[in-house]
């Protein structure tokens, strides 16, 4: 089962309006050069600086407002533009890069579009890239994202997983694989062109979620 998001790419100025007890992790799929730690800044309130976090999702931080920046501790370098929804008080918050800036995309948290088990697949490259996780077809232009449910496993608890990348009028296979079932697990997969070149890199981050009901 494949379940589009609705994806903040947050252009506007941000607001100062209250976040309330909203919270954010931040995670980012790579680290523009020169990127060090960085800070959430609405106005003149200041998150402390916290490494810029690549291989896991980020602490849970509070929202300085509904709308705010990511800069860079150093320099105060503005990073990002983040604009929560109007709804809910816990989010992810994707930093995609994109040249010396990032493109945020911000996914509620409450593990109802985003399960335990599931994938979420985002495609910064400039080419499409089409995935099969079992039974589950994918296919993501530019610039897009999905979340993915896998189906289909094997008798093992495999699935068997799949990417290719159409260039021109052929399809290139970028990996082939299996996964283990693990309904514990939420991962991220991001694509992007290896820098310098129009060749298509992958990497993958893997989020424990702790059962329900556990301590």
């Amino acid at each position: 089962m494949i379940r589009p998001l609705v994806l903040s790419l947050l252009l506007a100025a941000p607001s100062l309006s209250l976040a309330g007890d909203a919270t954010v992790r931040l995670l980012a799929d790579r680290a523009p050069e020169g990127t060090g730690e960085i800070m959430l800044v609405a106005g003149d309130k200041r998150s402390a600086p916290i490494a810029l976090p690549l291989n896991a999702p980020s602490e849970r931080l509070p929202a300085p407002a509904r709308a705010f920046e990511v800069k860079a501790a150093a320099g105060d370098a503005a990073l990002a533009k983040v604009v929560l929804p109007e709804v809910g008080d816990s989010f992810l918050v994707l930093l995609l890069s994109s040249e010396k800036v990032f493109q945020p995309v911000v996914i509620a948290a409450d593990g109802k579009a985003f399960k335990p088990g599931d994938v979420y697949f985002h495609n910064s490259s400039t080419k499409t890239i089409l995935g099969k996780v079992g039974t589950s077809e994918f296919t993501l232009n530019p610039g897009k994202g999905s979340v993915v449910t896998p189906a289909g496993a094997s008798q093992e608890k495999l699935y068997a997983v799949s990417f290719k990348v159409r260039e021109e009028k052929r399809e290139r296979v970028l990996s082939e694989t299996n996964w283990p079932v693990d309904p514990n697990l939420r991962t991220y997969m991001f694509f992007f062109n290896k820098p310098g070149t129009d060749r298509v890199d992958y990497r993958a981050v893997e989020e424990f979620v702790e059962p329900a009901g556990a301590r």
